[in-house]
């Protein structure tokens, strides 16, 4: 039992965990002072260690191998060509260059992040991202993650002839919106290596973030309510749209499940291409969410007043004069 306990010591002393040391140094010499365990006198028995569920630390010295891991794995020839097509093929920027931008790095990230107890996906970015913050102050950390930052965002000093045409339009910097939002999100600033000299500990929590784009939420702002809701009047009061509903009304009973169901249908079909411009599900499910999220701007006179007219332009019978008096707003 006791050369177990001490080969357990040696594997916790080489993950570097001090706590889980010293509690088994305490275990071994309560087994010196006993001739036996008893495990109604330590309320416990011996339990076994998953090493590979134990969390450790991230200490200074395993921070920079992982950060010098990545230096080497990012600056190598073939991955900074692969970089440097993304941006010449789809052009930095669009949305489709920041995903495939984003898969590319995030290959790299996966083969070095689990060697130091980080998953291998844009969470375990994250959580890696969380506990170098603990080194905000520390200058060799700093130094590091500009040089990851660049090696990510300025392949090959960003391919010299694309480089130099986006600094002649003046794009160089306004393009790369998701290196500056990781910025903004995290720390609060908009600092960009070109921009702001020498890396702040400020921004240390956010250099090399990259965005899961699918997932980002846009909240639903007023002003992007009265755009959603100025889209939908100009569709549901378009002639076309009306003669629909006017044949449906004439043709069924409008107390019918029928008629309730074909009704749906028309309102849905103007909704589905609506809704998705302002982040909700072109479905029953995401009309429903819409509505949720309505919630909080019901006692707007504008927003009131809108949802009235809209009323007006589904169930045209039912309109009322707020119909045609609500002011329109374009879309954003």
């Amino acid at each position: 039992s006791s050369h177990l306990v001490s080969s357990l010591q040696q594997l916790l002393r080489a993950r570097s965990l001090p706590r889980f040391q010293i509690a088994m140094e305490q275990q071994q010499q309560q087994y010196h002072h006993h001739d036996h365990y008893d495990c109604h006198a330590h309320g416990s028995v011996p339990v076994e260690i998953d090493l590979d569920a134990v969390p450790v630390p991230l200490s200074r010295d395993r921070l920079l191998g992982l950060q010098h891991e990545l230096q080497e794995a990012l600056s190598e020839g073939e991955f900074q060509d692969r970089l440097c097509e993304c941006e010449r093929t789809l052009g930095r920027g669009t949305m489709e260059f920041r995903r495939q931008h984003q898969q590319l790095v995030l290959e790299v990230q996966s083969e070095i992040l689990p060697k130091y107890g980080f998953e291998a996906s844009l969470d375990g970015v994250a959580r890696m991202l969380a506990d170098v913050r603990a080194f905000q102050g520390d200058s060799e950390v700093a130094a590091n993650i500009e040089a990851i930052d660049a090696l990510i965002w300025r392949p090959r000093e960003s391919c010299p002839e694309d480089a130099s045409r986006r600094e002649h339009h003046g794009q160089a910097h306004d393009l790369d919106w998701p290196h500056r939002w990781g910025h903004r999100g995290h720390m609060g600033g908009w600092a960009h290596p070109e921009h702001a000299g020498p890396t702040k500990t400020s921004d240390l929590g956010s250099v090399g973030v990259e965005i899961d784009l699918d997932a980002v939420e846009v909240p639903l702002v007023k002003d992007r309510l009265l755009g959603l809701q100025g889209e939908l009047r100009e569709r549901l009061s378009a002639p076309d749209f009306q003669a629909r509903l006017r044949e449906c009304e004439g043709a069924r009973d409008d107390s019918s499940l029928e008629f309730r169901k074909k009704h749906q249908q028309l309102v849905l079909g103007v909704q589905a291409e609506v809704l998705p411009k302002y982040g909700f599900e072109g479905s029953l499910q995401g009309v429903h969410d819409l509505m949720e999220a309505v919630g909080p701007f019901r006692e707007d006179p504008d927003v009131a007043a809108n949802l009235r007219a809209l009323d007006g332009l589904i169930w045209g019978s039912c309109a009322t004069p707020d119909a045609k008096a609500a002011p329109r707003r374009p879309g954003v």
